[in-house]
């Protein structure tokens, strides 16, 4: 009979290597499960920079608040940042820019995000048509520049965060009470 192709190799034990540094001084990256699609590409909230800078920030914090504390001195919005904070942040730095009619268009559109996030009837028809409205306030003004612009319209996709969430829930509700067996009102 002859030899298979393919053979299980045997258990051995395997040998310490050494290390020429202690266990205690590797960083201890931790990454979370929803952490890997804008890892690996299939990022829809685009949170692929923000993803990075968790990263970076675990495997070297001195760097990272080094780069930090610069960047946020040169007016720099930065991805670890919620929204209305890179809103605030762009708005600051077009005022200290002389650029008074850009950083009174930014608050102008930050006040209208904010306002959209406070809706209460939380719609989706409606909430897509105010988004609707944003986009073409932001692109009518002359103020701001286009990487401005599709900045503040990006700013505002993730600040609202609309579609994936409703229809989510849309067809949750669909589903729920065949599992369920009883009617939901």
């Amino acid at each position: 009979m002859s030899e298979p192709i393919i053979t299980k190799p045997k258990a051995t034990k395997r040998a310490k290597t050494s290390v020429s540094e202690p266990e205690s001084t590797k960083p201890r990256v931790t990454i979370s499960a929803s952490d890997l699609a804008p890892i690996c590409g299939m990022d829809y909230y685009n949170n692929w920079a923000k993803v990075m800078a968790k990263i970076w920030k675990q495997v070297a914090p001195d760097d990272y608040k080094d780069w930090e504390s610069r960047a946020k001195t040169s007016g720099r919005t930065l991805a670890t940042d919620r929204p209305h904070a890179q809103m605030k942040t762009l708005s600051t730095a077009a005022a200290a820019n002389s650029k008074q009619e850009a950083a009174a268009a930014i608050q102008s559109i930050q006040s209208a995000v904010g306002a959209l996030n406070r809706d209460i009837t939380k719609s989706s028809a409606n909430l897509m048509a105010k988004q609707t409205e944003i986009r073409a306030a932001v692109a009518a003004n002359t103020a701001l520049t286009e990487p401005e612009k599709q900045q503040l319209i990006d700013l505002m996709k993730t600040a609202t965060n609309i579609n994936k969430p409703y229809e989510f829930q849309n067809h949750l509700f669909l589903l729920l009470p065949q599992f369920l067996q009883k009617l939901i009102v």
